[in-house]
């Protein structure tokens, strides 16, 4: 799970599209950052963490969260964003942040 509050459901039909030059043109790179953990606390490592604009769903960056749980991802925008993480196994593991994420 992550570390902030979480929501158990997933994320339906958000769109994917590649970024181009244009979408970071005015932008400077901003990061939002966090630790994937279990429902006990404890880091979780090997997590696909995918980051989304709240305004429209679309994903803007993608990564795999370390063997202690920590990921970074990169936005370009200073708009809200929400992550999902997602790590397969018995049992599936999966969380949510809030919809108000900011990168810093």
């Amino acid at each position: 799970m992550l570390e902030r509050p979480l929501a158990l459901d997933i994320v339906a039909g958000a769109r994917r599209r590649q970024p181009t030059t244009a979408d970071f043109q005015g932008f400077r790179r901003r990061v939002i950052r966090g630790v994937t953990k279990d429902s006990a606390g404890a880091a979780l490592g090997g997590c696909d963490v995918h980051a989304f604009r709240t305004v429209d769903d679309v994903e803007v960056d993608q990564t795999i969260s370390d063997g202690s749980g920590n990921y970074e991802i990169s936005v370009y925008d200073d708009r809200q964003h929400y992550v999902v993480a997602y790590k397969a196994g018995s049992p599936d593991v999966t969380g949510a942040t809030l919809n108000t994420v900011a990168g810093v």
